[in-house]
């Protein structure tokens, strides 16, 4: 969707030139997206996304702690990943045309 990479361009990927989004990308071009926002909205009392972009949501997890994997070093959060799958499960359980 457009707008969704731009965080990550913006703060990470900053040498990323060039790029943009596809016409397949547009807000405009999936009716679904308008549902899962009003959804957003609805369960966490968030603002409206600007027209034509999608902003990141972030979820505070107070109580939650990072933690790295001792093979692998991968960090992760079990609380996070809790709160993250709770979201989903809403996302689909709320009949918005979402498939799982």
């Amino acid at each position: 969707m457009a707008g969704s990479f731009d965080l990550a361009r913006d703060v990470i990927y900053p040498d990323v030139e060039g790029f943009a989004y596809p016409s397949e990308a547009e807000v405009g071009a999936n009716p679904l997206f308008k549902k899962v926002e009003t959804w957003i909205q609805q369960t966490f009392n968030a603002s409206s996304c600007p027209v034509n972009k999608v902003l990141p949501l972030f979820v505070h997890c107070p109580g939650s702690e990072c933690r790295q994997g001792e093979d692998s070093g991968s960090r992760y959060d079990e609380g996070q990943n809790r709160k993250a799958l709770a979201i989903f499960e809403g996302l689909l359980g709320a009949n918005l045309g979402l498939k799982g």
